[in-house]
């Protein structure tokens, strides 16, 4: 795969679609079963960009993550002009929506379904279904399947890098993602960070 990774936007389009997947808890809800956010968070350091893609349009998502508890998720497609990105921090249970046109910024809690169908930990404290082993993109990967996440109960799957813990491919109701581009090197910190000069705005949804 080529290990370059081109910096992305998100668009809101995907950010409703993590909204209806993360159930926003308070912070004193964040365990489900087994699951502590505070613990239960991708190891590694990565960057990896993925082709997303709907029934009319395709985009980008690009993830970065620190190893460290920090992901950042950037997202677009072809129809999208204004940049938004979400930036996960499981140490403080805590998301952030960043919208760089408005420099604006809004936050809320994670709840036990951490980043949703990108989540292997989610699917493992939720006890989904294991589709088991397979072999995608030359790399063994670890499937699972669930109704948790989807829209009118239709099924979610998701594949794992079973080495790396990073999503390969996932299909919903509405959407594919593919993995076509993936390196170890470690993400800029800054990039999980919220710029001091954004201003924070109430949770719009």
């Amino acid at each position: 795969m080529n290990t370059r990774i081109v910096p992305l936007v998100v668009v809101l389009a995907f950010i409703l679609i993590m909204v209806g997947y993360s159930k926003t808890a308070s912070l004193n809800e964040v365990k489900d079963g087994n699951r502590n956010l505070a613990t239960s968070y991708p190891k590694r350091a990565y960057q990896a960009a993925y082709e997303q893609k709907t029934e009319t349009e395709t985009g980008i998502m690009v993830v970065y993550s620190d190893g460290l508890g920090h992901v950042r998720v950037e997202s677009t497609f072809q129809s999208s002009k204004n940049p938004q990105i979400t930036i996960y921090d499981f140490p403080l249970q805590k998301k952030y929506f960043l919208q760089e046109a408005a420099k604006t910024y809004m936050v809320s809690g994670m709840s036990s379904l951490g980043m949703g169908f990108m989540d292997e930990e989610m699917f493992k404290s939720t006890n989904a279904e294991s589709l088991g082993l397979s072999n995608i993109n030359n790399r063994p990967s670890v499937g699972y399947r669930s109704t948790l996440l989807g829209e009118g109960n239709s099924a979610i799957e998701s594949w794992f890098d079973q080495a790396t813990g990073c999503l390969m491919t996932s299909k919903t109701k509405a959407i594919v993602y593919t993995l076509n581009r993936y390196t170890s090197r470690p993400p800029r910190a800054e990039l999980f960070i919220v710029p001091k000069d954004y201003k924070e705005i109430p949770l719009g949804f």
